[in-house]
């Protein structure tokens, strides 16, 4: 049979996001076709995504997706026998072992999809980005999704946006299952059991575990400020950070320690595994000493939009333009 190699390459890039890192749970870490459909499944992200293949096979992804890329031609022709898949062009040919698919994935329902709020995704991955990493207060580590708002927090950073979301319950949402979500058009989503489906516009779908704990109690306190004095960024602080704070090779998601002196002077220090970087720079700043903890990604989007920023004794309020988005960061020890 002829295939579209890069049509299908981008089917698997994009189901790698389900893919587990060693074998955790059977297949977990492999590529099942199966009745025209790829799938991948990790235990919190599963992906369901039509393709033209009518086999029924599962294999290493990595190598799988490392065997298509080899190839320069767009079209390969595949045979699939005796447990062995071979690709081939008029000048090169590959091969992968498969077995026959026997884990089962989650199954995205038939009826209950709902249309989803445009830019809904956004906010999300907004609260993502303030949530905690400590797996033992398993509510920091969690969206809370209702539906007139999206909210963070992990007891030091507080991110809510209150929209309407189309969502017509409350739920919880693990960070890292949705920072795994590709950037798609996504068009509608229903819930199932502990999973939340997101469709996409070609058919596929997305599938992430989600929870019906309740959230946080006194969050709200979290926003009540003492004597507030207003400060004011310097106007080029989120170009310094977008250029100099990140890292190669498309990594996001890192945090930074920013310090800013009534004096004029911002520093920032960033580190990714093991590697750090540091970089202090001579800024138009007017305010008072302020240092503080935040996703490098985060800050950048809501200086965007960022209209008044508010600070006392422990915490520093950032206030968008919306109006319906608002950000609190607790304060730390100022350095220069």
């Amino acid at each position: 049979m002829k295939i579209d190699r890069k049509k299908l390459l981008k089917k698997c890039e994009l189901a790698c996001s389900g893919v587990g890192k060693g074998k955790l749970l059977p297949e977990s870490d492999r590529f099942l076709i199966n009745e025209r459909q790829l799938s991948s499944f990790n235990d919190e992200v599963s992906f369901t995504l039509p393709i033209e293949l009518d086999i029924s096979i599962s294999v290493d992804a990595l190598l799988f997706m490392d065997l298509l890329r080899k190839f320069n031609n767009q079209k390969l022709d595949m045979e699939v026998e005796d447990n062995k898949l071979t690709l081939k062009s008029k000048r090169a040919e590959g091969h992968i072992q498969y077995s026959e698919p026997s884990a089962e994935v989650p199954t995205p329902p038939e009826k209950g999809w709902k249309d989803i709020t445009e830019g809904v995704m956004d906010y999300l991955v907004q609260a993502a980005r303030v949530c905690g990493i400590d797996e033992t207060q398993f509510l920091t580590t969690c969206v809370h999704v209702g539906p007139d708002l999206v909210e963070g927090c992990d007891n030091t950073r507080l991110y809510r946006a209150m929209i309407k979301t189309g969502f017509d319950e409350d739920f919880l949402l693990p960070a890292p299952n949705i920072k795994a979500l590709p950037t798609c058009n996504y068009i509608s989503y229903a819930l199932s059991d502990s999973w939340f489906h997101l469709k996409m516009s070609d058919g596929g779908v997305v599938s992430v575990r989600y929870s019906k704990e309740k959230y946080l109690d006194g969050i709200d306190k979290v926003l009540e400020l003492g004597p507030v004095e207003e400060v004011q960024f310097p106007p080029n602080f989120r170009s310094i950070l977008q250029e100099r704070a990140g890292w190669s090779g498309g990594t996001t998601g890192h945090e930074i320690q920013v310090s800013l002196s009534s004096s004029g002077q911002l520093r920032w220090d960033t580190k990714m595994n093991e590697a750090s970087y540091s970089e202090k720079r001579r800024v138009k700043y007017q305010g008072t000493d302020l240092a503080f903890t935040i996703s490098r990604d985060f800050l950048t989007d809501m200086l965007l939009k960022t209209k008044a920023v508010s600070v006392d004794k422990e915490s520093m309020r950032i206030q968008m333009k919306t109006k319906n988005e608002i950000c609190v960061v607790a304060l730390q020890h100022h350095r220069e």
